[in-house]
């Protein structure tokens, strides 16, 4: 049996909602993951629904569980966290007017969660059974958005479906069903709806568990099939039905609705479950598990048609079955099982073959005559080797089982050392994810104080896993980074989600600037450069450069109109014409050599920090830049040390490493105080123009943007994401307010 997905998103994009569907490759571990999402009543819903599906996503796949419901419930709870930060900077109403279900699905094993007016059903060959009909009768809370998990197992040639409330005012349960045993039931679906308003989004997916049967296979029994043509036309009259009942009292269209459909009303079965260890009430379908979301977990077996979640509750497992009972199958009895055959060797079997032998064996003149001396001496050389070599044989083999005797034990030892090794870490990584889950806890809920001790105890934990493996050493790495930006959290810092824009296969890039709506980006072992049009969906492409006379590019000092500038390796500048992608050598008079703290390009000069601390500018010229001078009035060198980047905006801003920004003007020192808490550990880049508000810090030791007003130094923002790790450069645009991040191999951006 295989596992089908197929969906349909039909009007997707409309002016006041976008429906999106997206499906992730397959993961080893994890299998897939999908999220359908209708997103209402946002400022802008379709970048509303790409951030959510970005982040679920990337959340998902990247989780340190292997288990899919593990790793969907560690998801959710940074999902939930996720959702609330974005409600405060977007309109709150968009979340309970919005429609989501996310899914996992790994073999036929399927754990979802839906959010607003999702509905869950399983059907077979003979019913419809709703699963999860009522998710969205609650209002959704904005810190706990997605509050419940669903998990089961499809049976075989069995369909489970999600789908919009907008698809259940056209298509009947009957009719779902009846597509869902088609092949390519969304294209079906899609048929029908076409018919309704196109003022409507229609979304829905089919998860079919089935195969492909030999046409000639008489042995297995008919199944109930319908054509298309057969649904369309008892569909058609419902579909027209609800075009004019849009002009009709709604009072009317309710009594019209209860007459169309009473078998369902009067099938439907009310039941209470309690709470209770241990309860149990018979139905059509196998185990329903009730659990606390993370905590306590209690047992209950009822009908698909008898699921309601109660209130509390925040976790369900569904065993996705149509069987009454369970079946256990116990192994075979003993009388049963076939037995190697065995060989008997007895001592009058060897006695009665010698008899044989010697009988049948006819005797040589040679063997009866007496035998002579020379021969008997012969024989007993003979015999005297033979024993030798027998007993050099025997002395070998018990040397070696000896020595095998005597490693075995250590073998077993070393084997046991290794078990308990790996259950310590084990039960090491299921400590740190359980006290994460309820440190995330505390953060949704402000309780700042509790989750800094939660990830306190966390570190310590994390400190003790061993780096024995690669495996071992990136999962603690990957823990250390989670736990570093959970402590920002509990500190005010923003978590945000990032987009993957581009990536780079052969090299990380270490700098990267903006220009003309592009980034560009280069080698530092040769003179490629790359370059990522915005505007396009394309990644970097490398620019078809000549270069002449210039060593492999070491710095990307800034831009001069339509020219890149940089400092090669072979100590000097490099110019870089962006309209015929040609590179030369500029002519650079220097009192000094080397390469340079920090530079920037103001109004066709160079301003640079020199290795010794010296604030310099240079005037350009044709051939390069000449004409250095000391641009402080009062240089110190102890004032600049330690800098590692600067900005120009007619004042120079320069960062120091300790995070320390200061401000000159007119050749003088100027008083500039902002406080950055948390501190900053490890600053590499600062950034701000002409007519900028803002000045911006790029932190690689807490991988974090810091955004400050130049007015007073107040800090406007701060913001980090789980998927940074190594960031190593950043360009801004404030008038779109994106910023692009390099990251590795990767550069993402993200909004503010």
């Amino acid at each position: 049996m295989n596992t089908h997905i197929s969906k349909l998103t039909l009007n997707a994009h409309q002016a006041v909602c976008e429906l999106t569907f997206s499906l992730s490759s397959e993961h080893r571990d994890l299998g897939k993951i999908f999220i359908l999402a209708l997103i209402q009543k946002a400022p802008d819903p379709k970048r509303l629904s790409k951030q959510i599906i970005t982040e679920t996503k990337s959340q998902y796949l990247n989780s340190v569980a292997k288990d899919p419901e593990k790793a969907l419930e560690d998801t959710l709870q940074k999902i939930n966290y996720f959702i609330s930060q974005l409600i405060k900077s977007t309109q709150k109403d968009w979340l309970s007017a919005s429609h989501i279900a996310i899914a996992v699905i790994k073999d036929n094993e399927v754990h979802f969660t839906a959010l607003g007016k999702i509905h869950g059903y399983l059907a077979s060959h003979n019913d419809i059974s709703s699963i999860a009909d009522d998710a969205g009768e609650t209002e959704p809370n904005p810190v706990k958005a997605f509050a419940s998990i669903y998990s089961g197992s499809i049976p075989d040639d069995n369909c489970m479906l999600l789908v919009t409330d907008s698809v259940l005012d056209y298509v009947s349960q009957d009719k779902l069903k009846k597509l869902s045993l088609l092949k390519g039931p969304d294209e079906s679906l899609e048929k029908i709806l076409k018919k309704a308003p196109h003022n409507k989004s229609f979304g829905c997916v089919f998860i079919q568990r089935r195969e492909e049967k030999p046409a000639d296979d008489e042995d297995e029994e008919p199944v109930p099939t319908y054509s298309l043509s057969e649904i369309e036309e008892e569909e058609e009259e419902n579909v027209l039905t609800k075009k004019q009942e849009k002009h009709t009292d709604q009072n009317d269209s309710v009594e019209e609705k209860e007459e169309e459909e009473p078998d369902e009303e009067n099938g439907e079965k009310e039941v209470g479950i309690e709470k209770n260890e241990d309860q149990t009430i018979e139905g059509g379908m196998e185990k329903i598990h009730l659990t606390e979301y993370q905590q306590t977990q209690k047992t209950t077996t009822v009908g698909l048609d008898d699921l309601r979640e109660s209130d509390d509750a925040t976790s369900t497992k569904i065993l996705l079955t149509e069987e009454k009972t369970t079946k256990i199958h116990s192994p075979l009895p003993m009388e049963n099982q076939t037995h190697s055959p065995s060989i008997h060797h007895s001592r009058d079997d060897d006695e009665t073959y010698e008899r044989e032998y010697h009988q049948k064996r006819a005797p040589t003149s040679r063997l009866d005559k007496p035998p002579t001396k020379k021969l008997a001496s012969k024989v007993f050389m003979v015999l005297i080797i033979a024993a030798g070599i027998a007993g050099a044989v025997w002395g070998v083999k018990s040397f070696l089982l000896s020595k095998n005797d005597s490693e075995s034990p250590k073998n077993e030892d070393v084997d046991q050392i290794q078990q308990q090794a790996q259950a310590q870490f084990d039960l090491l990584v299921t400590s740190i994810q359980s006290k994460f889950i309820d440190a995330q806890n505390f953060i949704m809920n402000e309780k700042m104080s509790e989750a800094k001790l939660l990830l306190d105890e966390i570190t310590a934990l994390v400190t003790q896993l061993p780096e024995d493996s690669e495996d071992r050493r990136q999962q603690k790495q990957g823990f250390a980074n989670k736990v570093q930006t959970q402590l920002l959290l509990t500190q005010g810092v923003q978590l945000t989600a990032p987009t993957l824009i581009a990536s780079l296969s052969n090299f990380k890039p270490q700098e990267i600037i903006l220009r003309d709506g592009a980034l560009y980006t280069y080698n530092p072992q040769d003179t490629s450069v790359f370059k990522r049009d915005l505007s396009k969906t394309d990644g970097f492409i490398s620019l078809p450069i000549t270069a002449e006379g210039i060593g492999p590019l070491a710095k990307l000092l800034d831009h001069t109109g339509a020219t890149l500038l940089f400092y090669h390796s072979l100590d000097g500048l490099a110019e870089l014409n962006l309209e015929n992608n040609t590179i030369k050598s500029l002519e650079w008079i220097r009192s000094f050599t080397g390469s340079v703290h920090a530079a920037n390009v103001y109004q066709n000069k160079l301003y640079v920090i020199s290795q010794d601390n010296r604030l310099l500018r240079y005037a350009q010229s044709i051939t390069g830049f000449t004409q250095e001078t000391e641009w402080l009035k009062s240089p110190s060198p102890s004032l600049l040390e330690n800098s590692v980047d600067m900005a120009i905006d007619s004042a120079i801003w320069v960062l120091k490493s300790n995070g320390e920004i200061l401000k000159f003007f007119k050749g003088e020192s100027q008083a500039f105080t902002t406080t950055i808490h948390p501190p900053i550990k490890k600053p590499i880049a600062l950034f701000t123009d002409l007519d900028l508000l803002n000045l911006y810090v790029l932190d690689a030791g807490t991988n974090r943007v810091v955004i400050i007003k130049k007015e007073d130094g107040s800090i406007t923002s701060q913001l980090t994401a789980q998927e940074f790790s190594e960031v190593s450069d950043f360009a801004v645009d404030e008038a779109k307010k994106k910023i692009y991040i390099v990251d590795g191999m990767n550069v993402f951006e993200i909004l503010f």
